[in-house]
């Protein structure tokens, strides 16, 4: 094992960083690559893409690399088909001006699939009609564990109408659908 020198960061440190996804521009266009091994216990390693394409042809060319959370790169990418699908009504990939506003619709998308954080004040009850939520139980070290998945069957909040203002889970989005909004906030 290679020691590193204070201040200096070893390769194994920088190897834990890792996203596994790459873009290099050439003088020809542009190469993506991305690892597409998941880990989903000791012997079960699955194949999934972790790069998403979206393209118009003769427009534009938007390549999404993701780590991490798959259920929750699926959702994001669900939240963005959806948007693009929509049409001009709305901001989307598709009427995106800069490379900024790309990055701010990704950053909506992530936050629209985290509905709720542990400890943090809740201001909506949320009806997922076609979605399903996942409420996971986040440990002290920020490991977290599922603890229910709810449907089209039920509510998220219902906290809300016990009295009470936070939960201890968090409320993330597994699979993209409608939710019906909130109208005004809980107070």
């Amino acid at each position: 094992m290679q020691t590193a020198s204070p201040g200096e960061v070893s390769i194994e440190q920088r190897a834990r960083g890792m996203t596994y996804c790459i873009g290099v521009m050439l003088e020809k266009g542009m190469v993506f690559a991305s690892d597409s091994r998941t880990n989903a216990g000791v012997d079960n390693f699955a194949k999934f893409c972790k790069m998403t394409v979206f393209e118009r042809r003769g427009d534009r060319v938007i390549v999404l690399g993701s780590s991490g959370n798959l259920a929750g790169t699926q959702a994001v990418i669900g939240v963005l088909n959806q948007r693009c699908a929509a049409g001009a009504a709305a901001p989307n990939l598709w009427n995106a001006r800069t490379m900024f506003d790309v990055a701010m619709l990704v950053a909506d998308a992530m936050r629209d699939i985290e509905l709720y954080e542990p400890s943090v004040r809740m201001r909506y009850v949320y009806f997922p009609t076609t979605s399903m939520v996942s409420l996971l139980y986040v440990m002290e070290d920020g490991a977290s564990a599922e603890i229910a998945i709810v449907g089209n069957e039920g509510v998220l909040g219902v906290s809300l109408f016990m009295g009470g203002e936070t939960t201890p889970s968090r409320a993330v989005v597994q699979s993209a659908g409608i939710r019906l909004p909130p109208q005004s906030p809980v107070t």
